[in-house]
């Protein structure tokens, strides 16, 4: 299950301030880029765009996904734990 199915969009200078010590050049401090948040990136740390093949993804669910991003839900893989019946009354 992932719970960020978006990207997020950062400033050059926001995520690497010191580079303000190189540059004053306003065009690289404000170039944006985008940073995954699904997970499932093959650019990691930069989102190339994976998040739109988990939009299906039902709430509630757990999925995994091979190295073509083709996912299924993983169903009763992990069964709730049965518990003990109540000792009975004395």
């Amino acid at each position: 299950m992932h719970e960020d199915r978006h990207s997020y969009k950062m400033r050059l200078r926001d995520m690497a301030p010191e580079l303000e010590k190189f540059t004053n050049d306003e065009r690289i401090l404000n170039l944006q880029v985008k940073l995954c948040a699904c997970g499932l990136s093959k650019t990691k740390p930069i989102c190339d765009e994976s998040h739109h093949q988990i939009q299906t993804e039902e709430p509630g669910k757990v999925y995994v996904y091979d190295s073509e991003l083709h996912g299924r839900a993983l169903e009763n893989e992990y069964p709730e734990r049965q518990r003990p019946p109540p000792p009975p009354n004395v």
